[in-house]
């Protein structure tokens, strides 16, 4: 049977609208995302207790981090308000534990999978509100802890870590590979690339982030 390019494409494109328009599809997306919402959460409370047993060193780290969950919660605790405050001290309650247990996002996930309807005396549908838990968590807790982290890393790191991180750039610019992939360009390009250059590279020396080291990012064999 001859080969034709255009098949596999073709059936690319169809099987990605297939997932996006089927409900399985939707609850798979929502239960992963719910998923790796609560492991993120796991790892910050790590990395705060890690800090906590840092001493001196970690102080400002620790009350950063401390500082970004507590906003985070502090947030969710407010949208819930939001949502069921026409619902009763009870169920307003029940929804705060819920946020302070960690379980807002499987909780948030299941709603919305099951195909739960917006309750009466309630300001926003299920997926509504899983949104807006999604942006405040994005905004206040995942955002900030990466800049936390990836501070306290650098804060940490010798001049045989800085001395390599030097090599590596200094790498990517012989091969004239500096520039990131995104089209920006000028001043703003160059500043993003060198930033986003340097910390993959952090992150690659120091987690096990397959997809970093691809030839595009840390530089293929270069990266092992």
């Amino acid at each position: 049977m001859e080969e034709q390019d255009w098949f596999e494409p073709m059936v690319v494109v169809l099987g990605k609208g297939i997932v996006k328009a089927a409900a399985w599809g939707l609850m798979a997306r929502i239960i992963i995302g719910a998923v790796l919402s609560v492991t993120d959460l796991a790892t910050d409370l790590v990395i705060l207790h890690q800090f906590w047993n840092g001493g001196e060193d970690s102080l400002d780290f620790r009350n950063a981090q401390l500082a970004s969950l507590a906003a985070s919660i502090a947030l969710q605790l407010l949208l819930v308000y939001i949502q069921n405050s026409k619902k009763g001290v009870r169920r307003i309650l029940k929804e705060m534990a819920i946020v302070v247990t960690g379980l807002k996002s499987p909780v948030d996930a299941y709603r919305v999978a099951s195909g739960a309807e917006q309750e009466n005396d309630t300001e926003f549908y299920p997926m509504t509100e899983m949104t807006f838990s999604k942006y405040i968590e994005m905004l206040a807790e995942s955002i900030p802890g990466i800049v936390i982290q990836t501070s306290a890393i650098l804060n940490a790191m010798g001049s045989e870590e800085e001395g390599d991180i030097v090599f590596y750039v200094g790498m990517k610019v012989v091969r004239r590979d500096s520039s990131y992939w995104m089209p920006v360009y000028g001043v703003i390009g160059f500043l993003i690339s060198l930033l986003i250059r340097v910390t993959v590279k952090v992150v690659v020396d120091f987690a096990g982030v397959v997809q970093l080291r691809h030839p595009f990012e840390t530089g293929g064999c270069t990266s092992l």
